[in-house]
């Protein structure tokens, strides 16, 4: 059809108002034209404009009940409403026209998980490696969840199949590191953290956990230094600060670790209560507390 190829051509462009319009002019001369449809509710949801989608996907799926992609396209808008039991029976649906592949059981193990159901969505994630065991993101999710029900040594086994499918994930080295530490395992969490962080030197939440596993295991000076090599790609992050001046303060440099903690409320005084979540006996530090009255 020629509009389809205006339509993949206006992606291209990054252009939805005339190719909107044009979908709209085909389906006013063809109502049952059901690639019109489909494709105007991508559109609206491409625009985040869900509730048309959604709409248009119901009007494909009356010119064609066994239209798979726009059950499974209107489950992803359903999904994005937060209307997760919605999006699992419009998934389900197509199971009675189609066989359902690898993509299908995934997206079911999501919406069962962000339900909270995580037996679940095992039970998907699982069905869709059976039909693609090479899907790294089922891996993944399923290492995710055996790690949220502390089972970390399934949870690893699991991790280490995602990041043989790809290893330069940061999702999936994120977790690696985070379960090697759980475990014990901590030249193997070191090793990983090192990685995400040469691959994203922006990663904040990666430096700190690096940082507090080198702290922890009395690395002190090593953990110190990580953060100022943080500091040299984030600059302006207090909670990096914030940390480090924890750590300063820890070791005894109480006038660096001042410092620093006044920078870290020069740049976002409202994080300041990260220093007490992450060492709470700071509190009692006076000469802090003076600081923090003051500079309020």
């Amino acid at each position: 059809l020629y509009w389809y190829s205006y339509y993949l051509c206006s992606e291209l462009i990054e252009e939805d108002e005339p190719t909107l319009n044009f979908i709209k002019k085909i389906i006013s001369q063809n109502p049952y034209c059901i690639l019109a449809w489909f494709y105007i509710g991508a559109l609206y949801q491409k625009r985040e404009d869900h509730l048309k989608a959604i709409e248009a996907f119901d009007y494909a799926i009356l010119i064609d009940e066994k239209h798979i992609r726009s059950y499974t396209y209107k489950a992803e808008s359903l999904s994005e409403l937060g209307l997760y039991q919605k999006a699992i029976d419009s998934c389900i649906s197509s199971f009675e026209f189609e066989e359902p592949n690898s993509h299908i059981f995934y997206d079911l193990g999501e919406y069962y998980e962000k339900l909270d159901k995580l037996d679940k969505a095992l039970s998907y994630y699982y069905k869709a490696l059976k039909k693609d065991d090479q899907y790294s993101d089922a891996w993944y999710s399923i290492a995710q969840i055996l790690e949220i029900k502390g089972e970390n040594m399934e949870a690893l086994y699991h991790i280490k199949k995602a990041i043989e499918k790809d290893n330069t994930n940061l999702e999936y080295l994120q977790l690696y590191a985070i379960i090697h530490e759980k475990v014990g395992f901590t030249r193997e969490a070191i090793i990983a953290y090192k990685k995400v962080i040469a691959i994203d030197q922006n990663d904040q939440d990666s430096w700190l956990d690096y940082s507090n596993l080198l702290f922890q295991q009395e690395s002190k000076q090593e953990a110190i230094n990580s953060l100022y090599e943080a500091l040299e790609f984030n600059p302006e992050n207090a909670k990096i600060y914030y940390r480090l001046s924890a750590y300063i303060l820890e070791i005894g440099d109480e006038t660096k670790g001042l410092n620093i903690f006044k920078k870290a409320l020069s740049i976002n005084f409202d994080l300041h209560s990260e220093i007490f979540h992450f060492m709470p006996k700071i509190k009692e530090n006076e000469n802090l507390l003076f600081l923090l009255t003051n500079f309020k």
